[in-house]
């Protein structure tokens, strides 16, 4: 199994109910910086290791048509930096700006997965109607290091599909009222998750939203030649603030507590973590 290095998986609206429309525009470029900070436990072979991580990820999304109700998007990543201190020894740290980074071997292995680059058609809810790889994108294997350690500190390179939400998308009617609470759900390659959603708060240029969600999770993954059985929980709780006139996300931030326990060559490996991860979009 191969994935393609596209973008951050974070937390998003999950397919399945009516979205607000959302106003892009012929020409707008939109950046979107996440940063995550993370510290986990894992054990094994009797001993406790601690792991902490901070993570920085630069993507744009520039609007190339609208047409009909429906938006031309290009997504590339522009930038990621990341540093890991493990008590195991696996220190590493990485700065796609830096040449000397994307010439180490960790570097070399993930530096032509950051010029992936691909473009999706969306709906006026932002569901991905259709999608298109850039010409020369490379796939990383997911016993791949550099893959391992960035799914390790949240960064998921899985590319989005036909059927999913930008994460631009958000409410889930054209007008919500102070209050107001709803539900999602979804279930997609092993992981189950449920959300619920609340509007605590509108102004005249913003809509306040409050969530908490659920997910659980179990698949079978190759690590270093040998197939590994992973099973997990993760409980986020956060906020989301939505631009009232665009419809657009302006900033989400939660915290997230996960617990996973991996399965592989005869050994049982539990481990914990909780993550603090914030999303600003910004208008360039």
């Amino acid at each position: 199994m191969k994935r393609v290095l596209f973008a951050l998986c974070l937390f998003t609206s999950a397919s399945g109910i009516a979205q607000q429309k959302i106003n892009f525009q012929k020409g707008q470029k939109l950046e979107v910086v996440t940063t995550t900070s993370s510290t986990g436990t894992s054990q094994m072979m009797g001993q406790s290791f601690e792991q902490k991580a901070n993570v920085t990820v630069v993507q744009s999304f520039d609007v190339e048509d609208v047409r009909n109700g429906s938006a031309v998007i290009e997504h590339k990543m522009k930038h990621m930096k990341f540093n890991m201190e493990s008590q195991m020894g696996q220190n590493i740290s990485f700065d796609s700006d830096k040449a000397d980074d994307l010439k180490s071997e960790f570097g070399q292995g993930l530096s032509k997965g950051l010029k992936n680059k691909y473009t999706v058609t969306v709906d006026g809810t932002g569901k991905i109607t259709e999608i298109k790889e850039g010409e020369g994108n490379v796939a990383l294997a997911e016993d791949d290091m550099a893959t391992m350690i960035l799914s390790q500190m949240n960064v998921n390179g899985g590319a989005p599909k036909v059927g999913d939400m930008l994460l631009f998308s958000v409410l889930p009617a054209a007008t919500v009222k102070k209050g107001e609470t709803w539900t999602d759900s979804s279930t997609k390659e092993g992981i189950k998750s449920m959300a619920t959603y609340t509007v605590s708060n509108i102004t005249d240029s913003e809509i306040t939203v409050d969530f908490t969600a659920t997910s659980t999770m179990e698949t079978t993954q190759n690590m270093m030649g040998a197939d590994a059985i992973i099973k997990g929980a993760t409980k986020s709780s956060g906020q989301m603030i939505v631009d009232k006139k665009s419809g657009l996300l302006k900033q989400r931030s939660q915290t997230v507590d996960s617990e996973q326990q991996v399965e592989v060559s005869g050994m049982t490996i539990p481990s914990t973590s909780k993550a603090t991860v914030t999303t600003i979009v910004k208008g360039l």
